[in-house]
């Protein structure tokens, strides 16, 4: 029996990696990938570990490489310290070129929009782009106690009453209008048409809602060419079919409360739910929605987020989140 000496020296093997997202690299230098999904499916991708592990970065590198690798339009929907619009930036200093080089990548940046939901306070910086966006009003008086929570007490039965009204208004007078109309027919205790029309009040003070004088976009107009006409669409929805990676910066949303944070996140994540189904703008083309700090800025299971994980699944969405590991 003939026994071949052991060589020590591998000779290095290269492949070509087609359609892999790079997720990360293990402690033992072995490449974590991704291969791309089949058609019509979507991948849920969760990253969890203690504060100031790298989750956030994690998260950015794999919006990255999911928007350029797959195609896929992403959509970064929370922002709660305002640092995403870096990455509209390739990274070039020396020491990460020399690590994208080990894995043969260069640097590039991400057609990002800054989208801020308007508040009387906010502040916007002047270098990036940008776009100020409301909540349509309509939103409110279907789900009041999604912004409000318990505050009308007994006369939300009167608001409720009043929804099809109050979805005709085109501004808060002629909502005032509308109450005064209903105390003289005595369809509403005058306390409770004074309750309602100071919580509105606070509410158009606020700036939040797209109603009188507010600054932010509640809907765009854009031109369908399979349908030869102009369609009325969320301003989220709208940078998705042109290819653009809107940022939901919520810094400014945090100090109201958690739940009304919340509600604004899960607001324009039905928007791009809806834009998914048949006949709608985003019906063909894959969605992957990047959520940081997830486990604290959903707070309950929203019929939103569970139809993102399940039905989503079948429709080219996907869910990328991180989170804090207390364990």
């Amino acid at each position: 029996m003939r026994i071949r000496k052991f060589d020590k020296k591998e000779e290095k093997q290269y492949f070509q990696i087609k359609d892999h997202v790079l997720a990360g690299i293990t402690e033992t230098g072995e490449f974590l990938l991704l291969p791309k999904p089949k058609e019509n499916v979507g991948v849920k991708i969760g990253i969890y570990g203690e504060t100031q592990s790298g989750k956030s970065i994690s998260l950015n590198a794999l919006c990255d490489r999911i928007h350029y690798n797959w195609g896929a339009r992403c959509f970064l929907a929370n922002d709660n310290q305002s640092r995403s619009h870096h990455h509209q930036f390739p990274e070039c200093s020396p020491e990460f070129l020399k690590k994208l080089k080990y894995i043969n990548q260069e640097p590039k940046g991400l057609p990002l929009v800054m989208c801020y939901p308007m508040t009387k306070t906010l502040r916007v910086p002047s270098h990036v782009p940008k776009l100020k966006l409301s909540i349509p009003l309509s939103e409110f008086i279907a789900r009041p106690e999604n912004f409000i929570g318990k505050k009308l007490g007994a006369s939300a039965k009167y608001f409720s009453d009043l929804k099809e009204d109050f979805l005709n208004a085109s501004n808060f007078e002629d909502i005032k209008k509308i109450l005064a109309e209903s105390i003289k027919k005595g369809t509403i205790p005058k306390g409770s048409a004074t309750k309602i029309r100071s919580t509105l009040n606070e509410l158009v003070n606020e700036k939040i809602f797209d109603i009188d004088n507010n600054e932010g976009v509640g809907s765009v107009k854009i031109f369908m060419e399979e349908h030869d006409d102009y369609a009325e669409v969320d301003p989220i929805v709208a940078l998705l079919m042109k290819n653009l990676i809107p940022v939901l910066v919520t810094e400014n949303i945090w100090s109201y409360s958690k739940d009304f944070m919340a509600s604004v996140f899960e607001y324009y994540m039905r928007q791009i739910l809806e834009s998914k189904q048949e006949g709608q703008p985003l019906c063909n083309i894959p969605v992957y929605a990047f959520v940081d700090e997830f486990n604290t800025l959903v707070t309950k299971e929203t019929d939103t987020i569970i139809r993102w994980v399940t039905e989503g699944g079948n429709m080219q969405v996907g869910l990328v989140w991180c989170g804090q590991n207390y364990a």
